[in-house]
């Protein structure tokens, strides 16, 4: 409830502040024109007023409904700097390079692509250092000025008050409007018409005189004191009764209030009131509303006096009227004549000016000033205000050596670029900052540079942030251009992180970074706790992490992106987690189309790899491929969410490449998806592709791309961009010349176009090279490269593909599709009592098909309880069905075409348990899902397939409640304790459901080798075999401290492998490669204790020796060497080395006994050659 009225007060608050700050300065402006008019220019000076009103409620109206007009605010530079601890700060005699270079966008790196892909990190090669300008996410925000002040200024509880009073004010004045308007129709009842028949004939004379064609009519009451006019299109002049019977020439007076009718100065007196309603806290309305009341009667003065031609005279009517003023109220919305604050000030103008004034405003003159004004007042309130988020003043990095030897640099790391274009350069003991030509060589403050650097931010106050590997430990540093800040696992005060991989920075600041993750699984999936280290949050003085248990969706994050309005968005590998003001929402990205299916339990939905904001506000999210046991989580695809409602493409919306897994933006708008080589195991996922006006483009190596995965891309300022595949490449893709393909497509069942149906063209070879939908009219258009295609309906039932020739900029037009009505598939869902169930979701998939683009379908079924779908490519087809409030169902059927499919539903029951272990503690984040009966025959339980993963966690007190479920089995899994099931039995109670803890053990001990020191060398654990619970063999690593001291919990009982590494660089075929060199490996078994390890020294013997070819040396080869024991060997590795330049190698520290050494071209690829010594 709270977080709804949060969603609906945010827009509301944030409209009137963007409205109040442009009617502001709108209503500042006219007041300023007003007062250079002078007091002569009355007519002038009241049209102006009157046009204020119609733009001010103008601008709201335009800010809503018209084309936004970005106009942006560039902000000043910050000098401030996050909160550090003091550090050690690196001083050098050269002073900073200032040479200055254009602004361009700063480049936020995320250097995911090595760790996921070993080949990319081994064979990377680029161009020179100075020709690269690259990194894998190019993007700059406009952060929108009036969310920005409203998350300054008000916290939740504020908003609330400032918005309760607001209303009271809204609600009240509104009232007195509609009051006033009683008032006023209340007065025309009680008028009396006039009989001074000479009065009559006057009023009408005059009227004619000054053009006015309205009917005005003359009328007599005693409850007014002056002469007044009411009424809009049907005006009426009201003289008080005394005056009339006195019988004293009113000529002048009747002038004075036809005026007000010819100038219709009743409707904005009208329009003021209801305008102060909206605006009744700004001075500046009142202001407007006050003078405006002055300058209405000063301009009717101003024409009276013209008309009758006797300033004098006039001023001695107006002192009549006002001696003869009686003490009665004014009547609302009544443009009284005299009023006694008022007469005063109007008779004095009236003789100093003598008659000298401007009266009326000529026509033109008005229409110029009405387009001026409303024009204005449009552009003013199509106007988005927001601030440029980027620094114009240049940060100055101190501490930095001027260099000019370049040799250093690595030619296979990604450079990072900033805002304003400068490059840091990652290299083994330095950091290179170049600034054009130059360059500048930084150090870390405990010396050296960072072993890998996988994440770079430069943050609004113009500080860089790296997450990376220093000295084999995960580290987070800051540089502020003068002092550098690190953090690792012990300065944060978090205990252990993890590998930081990617940076948001948030609207306050605030510093958010993903961390990596171990593939620790679970029985049946990765665990949603042990999956993964959470997302770690720096607010300028503390780090904070948050996991699951703070309210994030899954413990593995992927990536990190921060929105306009003060919140962050975490990509994990079950959906999407939002954060603002200490609030947590999930997001299940998906294409199910019924929220009750959905909202049933705790489903688990699409993975999430990638987030970016778009220059129109919108975020978009990939998912890469999915696999798993949800079906609705095998489709892949690329989702984009408004701020209300996601929107999900797939191949069945034309999408080329159904798995994508980066995202850019150009300059010109158009987005660009990148792919990976992970996904193309799996489903057809090759190539970069452009999403353009609702239409997608797909490059491949048929279009000179040198690879099959694009993992990072950058523009380059001349139409081409830097492409990241096996390398960095130049590459420009061919879209100048496209040919657009354009038709409509047809339903063979009644003649009538299908909309939203998806269009591909494609090669004779399949590949799917351009695509779109149909709109509401069944009408598409697609843009592709010159070449021969098949234009077709991404459906099943489509008609055979149209071939087409495109040619260079020509356009090819009514090529019309088929929907054939023959190749329909359909069906009805029941319940037991055959009644029609709607809104059931039916999964239709042909797992069979070799072709699973298009598989699985989704569709719905009606009120009716049908549903209907397109034929499979094969004779049997899975129907799985879900429906709220019954218990899912998995169906094969046999020649499903054949005739209609009837599926039956149970209605589902709830299902309510507490999950504890042997010793009757409750465990907290077990995973409970129903399922089917065991298999004895099967030792290793693998849940069945679902359409929906109905799955629930049980919380502290090991509580769940599954929704909707009928009979069969629970299953109870959890990291910590073997796989259990029980049967579903109905029950009121809630049942307990015992499991057996897991038997966990640790194995620790020292390393002392002769290695030097042994701080930050790597350690790993991994099982040799299956867990005895059966499930799968898991790996754990770690860096061993200061103290050589290492330790690995919760191991189950089995055989370990346990190695100590150190990572070096090797120069191979002209590419540099990170090998982790084994130092020592020992096998330990673990049965029913902790176990104690220590790594130490073997012996002092030593083998030296050559590796030759023919006869000749070889360097760069890889030489392994183990102890041969008793079966099984204890010892697996004694160390390991290469060849130098001369083929020669030694291995130190070896015991006595006989060794096995091992030559190798590249470590575990092939081996060359095996020996035995003694």
């Amino acid at each position: 409830m709270i977080g709804t009225l949060v969603n609906a007060l945010d827009p509301i608050a944030i409209f009137l502040l963007d409205a109040t700050i442009k009617t502001t300065l709108f209503m500042g402006l006219v007041l300023l024109a007003v007062w250079l008019l002078g007091t002569r220019q009355a007519a002038k000076r009241s049209l102006l007023l009157n046009w204020c009103l119609v733009g001010v409620l103008v601008i709201p109206i335009a800010s809503l409904c018209m084309p936004s007009l970005r106009f942006q605010f560039d902000s000043p530079s910050s000098s401030s700097e996050p909160s550090v601890l003091p550090v050690q700060r690196i001083v050098a005699p050269d002073t900073p390079l200032e040479k200055p270079t254009p602004a361009l966008k700063q480049q936020r790196v995320s250097n995911r692509a090595f760790s996921e892909n070993p080949e990319l990190s081994q064979n990377f090669a680029s161009p020179p250092p100075a020709q690269i300008i690259f990194a894998k996410n190019a993007s700059t925000k406009s952060i929108d000025w009036t969310t920005y002040i409203l998350n300054k200024i008000t916290s939740a509880q504020a908003l609330y008050g400032v918005m309760a009073v607001y209303a009271i004010g809204l609600l009240v004045l509104l009232i007195r409007v509609i009051y006033c308007l009683i008032m006023v129709c209340k007065f025309r009842r009680s008028l009396l018409p006039c009989e001074y028949e000479q009065l009559q004939n006057d009023l009408q004379v005059l009227k004619n005189q000054l053009g006015i064609r309205r009917s005005v009519a003359l009328a007599v009451s005693d409850k007014i004191g002056s002469p007044t006019q009411v009424g809009l299109l049907k005006p009426v002049v009201v003289l008080p009764a005394p005056m009339v019977e006195s019988r004293d020439p009113l000529k002048s007076i009747l002038i004075h209030e036809l005026i007000h009718v010819k100038r219709w100065d009743c409707l904005y007196r009208l329009l003021a009131m209801v305008g102060l309603a909206f605006y009744w806290f700004n001075p500046l309305f009142h202001r407007v509303k006050h003078l405006l009341f002055e300058v209405q009667e000063q301009a009717c003065d101003d024409w009276t006096v013209t008309t009758t031609g006797n300033s004098e005279s006039y001023a001695d009517t107006l002192l009549n009227v006002a001696t003869q003023l009686r003490s009665r109220p004014a009547i609302a919305l009544g443009m009284d004549m005299a009023r006694a604050t008022q007469v005063m000030d109007r008779v004095n103008r009236i003789i100093t000016l003598g008659g000298h004034v401007s009266p009326r405003v000529g026509r033109v003159s008005a229409l110029v000033m009405a387009v001026v004004f409303i024009g204005g007042a449009t552009a003013i309130g199509s106007l988005t205000t927001s601030k440029v988020d980027h620094n114009d003043q240049k940060v100055v990095f101190e501490g930095g050596i001027a260099v000019t030897d370049t040799s250093e640099i690595s030619q296979r790391l990604i450079p990072l670029k900033m805002r304003d274009g400068r490059i840091w350069w990652h290299c083994k003991n330095s950091l290179y900052l170049q600034d054009g030509d130059e360059r500048q060589k930084f150090t870390l403050p405990e010396g050296g540079s960072f072993d890998q650097i996988h994440a770079f931010i430069q943050a609004r106050n113009g500080s860089v942030w790296f997450a990376g590997i220093y000295k084999n430990r995960p580290i987070v540093a800051n540089f502020s251009g003068k002092t550098w800040q690190v953090w690792d696992s012990k300065t944060t005060g978090l205990g252990k992180i993890a590998t930081g991989y990617d940076f948001a920075e948030d609207d306050d600041g605030g510093i958010w970074v993903t961390q990596s993750f171990s593939n620790y699984r679970a029985h049946g999936g990765t665990d949603r706790f042990k999956g993964g280290n959470g997302v770690l949050h720096f607010d300028g003085k503390a780090w904070h992490n948050y996991t699951i248990k703070d309210g994030l969706i899954h413990n593995r994050v992927y990536n990190v992106e921060a929105d306009s309005k003060g919140g962050v968005w975490i990509a994990t590998l079950r959906g999407l987690s939002h954060y603002k003001d200490g609030k947590w929402t999930s997001h299940i990205v998906d294409r199910v189309p019924v929220e009750g299916v959905r909202n049933g339990n705790k489903y688990d939905g699409h993975k999430v790899y990638k987030l970016f904001y778009d220059q129109e506000g919108t975020l978009w999210a990939v998912h890469g491929s999915n696999i798993g046991r949800t079906i609705t989580r095998r489709i892949g695809g690329i989702s984009s969410f408004d701020g209300t409602a996601w929107t999900h493409y797939d191949a069945h919306d034309g999408l080329p490449i159904n798995a994508s897994r980066y995202i850019w933006q150009t300059e010109n708008g158009d987005l660009w998806f990148g792919t990976h080589p992970g996904d193309q195991k799996i489903v057809e996922a090759r190539g970069l592709m452009r999403y353009k006006d609702g239409m997608w483009l797909r490059l491949t190596r048929k279009h000179g791309i040198p690879g099959d995965s694009v993992w990072g891309l950058v523009e380059k300022g001349d139409g081409s961009f830097y492409l990241g595949v096996s390398g960095i490449v130049s590459y420009k893709p061919p879209i100048d010349h496209l040919t657009t393909i354009s038709g409509k497509v047809i339903n063979q069942r009644d003649g009538q176009p299908v909309a939203n149906m998806g269009i591909w063209a494609e090669y004779d070879d399949g590949e799917v090279h351009a695509g779109t939908m149909t709109d509401e009219d069944g009408r598409y258009r697609v843009e592709v490269t010159p070449g021969v295609y098949r234009v077709r309906i991404a459906s099943k039932n489509a008609a055979e593909p149209v071939t087409v020739e495109a040619k260079s900029e020509s356009k090819i037009e009514d090529v019309d599709l088929l929907l054939l009505n023959s190749r329909r598939i359909s069906g009805r869902v029941i319940d037991t009592s055959d009644n029609p169930i709607a809104n059931a979701v039916v999964v239709i998939s042909d797992e069979s098909s070799k072709d699973q683009r298009l598989s699985p379908q989704i569709v719905t079924t009606d009120a009716n309880g049908k549903f209907e779908g397109w034929q499979v490519s094969w004779p049997k087809a899975t129907f799985e069905v879900a429906a709220k409030g019954y218990a899912q169902i998995a169906r094969e059927v046999e020649n499903a075409i054949e005739g209609q499919v009837v599926i039956s539903l149970k209605k589902g029951t709830t299902f309510r348990g507490r999950v504890v272990d042997e010793l009757g503690k409750p465990l907290e984040w077990a995973c409970v899902d129903p399922g089917p009966s065991p298999d004895p025959e099967k030792r290793v339980y693998v849940l069945p397939a679902l359409p929906f993963q109905r799955n629930t966690y049980t919380d502290a007190s090991g509580l769940f409640t599954l929704n909707d479920v009928a009979e069969g089995h629970i299953w109870v899994n959890h990291p910590e304790t073997r796989i259990v099931n029980q049967e579903i039995m109905p029950a009121d109670d809630v049942i307990d459901i015992r499991v057996e803890r897991l038997r966990l053990y640790s194995a620790s001990g020292v390393v002392s080798l002769n290695e030097g020191s042994v701080e930050g060398l790597e350690i790993r654990i991994f099982s040799t075999k299956r867990p005895s619970t059966g499930g799968p063999t898991r790996s754990k690593r770690d860096f061993i401290d200061a103290t050589g001291a290492y330790r690995f919990d919760d191991l189950e009982p089995g055989e370990y492998i346990i190695s100590v590494k150190a990572s070096i660089e090797l120069e191979m075929e002209e590419q540099t490669i990170i090998l982790h060199r084994s130092i020592q490996s020992r096998r330990l078994v673990i049965e029913n204790r902790d176990v104690t390890l220590n790594f130490e020294l073997l012996g002092d013997a030593r083998i030296t020796g050559f590796a030759t070819y023919k006869g000749l040396p070889v360097s760069g080869v890889y030489v392994n060497s183990r102890v041969l024991a008793d079966d099984p060997p204890k010892l697996v590795s004694a160390g390991s080395t290469q060849t130098d330049k001369e083929g020669r190698f030694e291995l130190h520290d070896l015991p006595s006994a006989q060794i096995e050494i091992r030559f190798s071209s590249i470590p575990f690829r092939k081996t060359l050659e095996q020996s035995r010594y003694d």
